[in-house]
């Protein structure tokens, strides 16, 4: 099992704007400095304690707009299974597809992170300060 909390990130940040987008999905902006999830599969949202509702992104706008301007307070991705808690306990949670990309996740300073077809995760880090040259051999 594969999985990793993203510290820092998004805790914190809360959501600013959301719309469905009808080349991409569903795509929710966190944060003054830009962190935008995109959904193009099934998610599922509700309190962590009661059982989550499985939403198709098309529909999911209705079912998000009690948590504007609510904030991060969790992000989890584990087996490609997308978590995202807000206040109040209330979880976002988008499990891997079998078709394509379930869901992306980029961050303000370039952290991208995609979800595989059938699970897992791939992760693009920004690139660091120290830039390294490294002359053509001829």
């Amino acid at each position: 099992m594969v999985g990793e909390t993203l510290r820092g990130g998004l805790a914190g940040q809360r959501l600013t704007e959301f719309a469905f987008v009808a080349t991409s999905g569903l795509a929710l902006r966190l944060g003054a400095l830009g962190t935008e999830l995109r959904i193009s599969s099934r998610l599922s949202l509700g309190r962590a304690s009661a059982p989550l509702r499985l939403l198709d992104p098309t529909v999911a706008t209705d079912q998000l707009l009690p948590l504007l301007d609510a904030e991060v307070t969790r992000t989890d991705f584990v087996d490609g299974v997308l978590a995202v808690t807000f206040a109040y306990s209330t979880v976002l949670r988008v499990p891997p597809s079998v078709v394509g990309e379930a869901w992306q996740l980029r961050t303000a300073d370039g952290l991208l992170v995609v979800s595989r077809r059938g699970g897992g995760v791939t992760i693009w880090r920004p690139p660091t300060a120290e830039v390294r040259e490294v002359a053509p051999r001829w």
